[in-house]
């Protein structure tokens, strides 16, 4: 995330203008940008794929209040923030409804891939607190992933029958998807599980599927990646086609595609717009709105739930992160002229600052953090001794 912005406006085109413009022409930049569309097409597939199977029937019962508490304040906060922001940082064709609720939506996010790769790491997968962060982040995701969709129709709909149609298409693919596409696919599942390992034409078969789903969202008017995403909900919940997908899908996707994203992303980016006071005030909002509402809702409904504050500072600290997600978010409200290339900043400096908060929150929370807890234990004795 950090390379990335580098490499955009921030430093390079701060230092070096001209050979970033040498670097990064509009040719290069609309094939990185072909590449990083394809990339996440791939990418919200196999997060689908992965929140499929996490969402067993009790996993979801013990998860609905903490999904809500880490959803709806957020969301609500989102909504006052772009509700602050409309008139300055909105662009003129986009509505005051549109802009607040996809505030909402930037704000109300979780990074899945994130906290997955933490909680392994940490070795709690297998753990009630892991098992509740994994499944509360996923219908959390999800949710997000419904509203934008919602906000995207809104978007590009010139009048509001155009808006209604393209919602009802976007219902009526997602139907489609349940309840034709699933079936089907449930059998393959059934066929590749006997099998025992997916072909080179199996695979072909599955890519075909999701820039299917990819280009029929595009179509619609709704972004490309929510189709891939709601492919992956509907994929078969067999072992073999899960690890047969993810080991052939994923390592290529991370190492060339995500990066790419990331450079495009950083390309798009100027952080030193920041330095005024009308930014800095926009960006405190954000960061405030976020935090607080993502970290506090957490807590209150962990503690809620009987867990002590330690287990309840970490989850929250754990659903703050937005990572990659975040930055997902911040592209496509870009790309559809949601927002201005300001607030995309502050939103990927958002998403950058809380996932780089979310390890550290963790430790000092479990008590692990031990540099963290002599400075705070310092600060504390030195503002007692300034008192006394």
């Amino acid at each position: 995330m950090v390379a990335g912005i580098l490499l955009g406006p921030t430093l390079l085109g701060a230092l070096a203008p001209g050979l970033m413009t040498d670097l990064f022409t509009k040719d290069v930049k609309d094939v990185l940008s072909f590449l990083s569309s394809i990339g996440l097409s791939f990418y919200l597939f196999l997060v689908g794929l992965e929140l499929r199977s996490l969402n067993n029937g009790e996993s979801l019962k013990q998860s609905a209040f903490l999904t809500i508490s880490g959803f709806l304040p957020p969301f609500i906060l989102g909504l006052m923030s772009g509700m602050l922001l409309y008139e300055k940082h909105a662009a003129s064709s986009i509505t005051f409804w549109t802009f607040t609720l996809y505030m909402g939506v930037a704000l109300s996010i979780t990074s899945i891939p994130m906290l997955a790769r933490i909680l392994q790491e940490e070795k709690l997968l297998n753990t009630r607190l892991g098992n509740l962060a994994l499944v509360s982040a996923s219908i959390d995701d999800a949710l997000a992933w419904c509203f934008l969709s919602v906000v995207l129709a809104m978007a590009q709909s010139e009048s509001i029958v155009s808006g209604l149609l393209t919602s009802a298409f976007s219902v009526f693919f997602v139907i489609m998807i349940f309840y034709v596409i699933k079936p089907l696919l449930k059998r393959y599942g059934q066929h590749i599980q006997k099998k025992g390992t997916l072909t080179t034409s199996g695979l072909s078969f599955i890519i075909i599927l999701i820039l299917l789903a990819a280009l029929s969202t595009d179509y619609i008017g709704i972004s490309s990646v929510f189709g891939c995403f709601v492919l992956g909900l509907a994929m078969p919940d067999t072992p073999v086609i899960h690890q047969e997908l993810r080991s052939k899908l994923e390592d290529i996707t991370l190492t060339l595609f995500i990066p790419i994203f990331f450079a495009v992303s950083g390309l798009n980016a100027n952080l030193l717009g920041l330095f005024n006071n009308s930014m800095l005030a926009a960006f405190l909002l954000i960061i405030l709105a976020s935090t607080l509402g993502k970290y506090g809702g957490c807590y209150v409904m962990m503690r809620y739930l009987k867990f002590n504050p330690r287990e309840a500072s970490a989850f929250g600290g754990l659903m703050n992160a937005r990572g990659l997600m975040g930055l997902i978010v911040a592209n496509i409200g870009l790309s559809y002229g949601i927002i201005s290339n300001q607030i995309f900043s502050l939103i990927v400096l958002m998403s950058l600052i809380t996932t780089a908060l979310a390890m550290p929150i963790y430790n000092v929370s479990l008590g692990r953090g031990k540099l963290m807890r002599r400075m705070l234990t310092g600060l504390k004795n030195a503002v007692n001794s300034t008192v006394k």
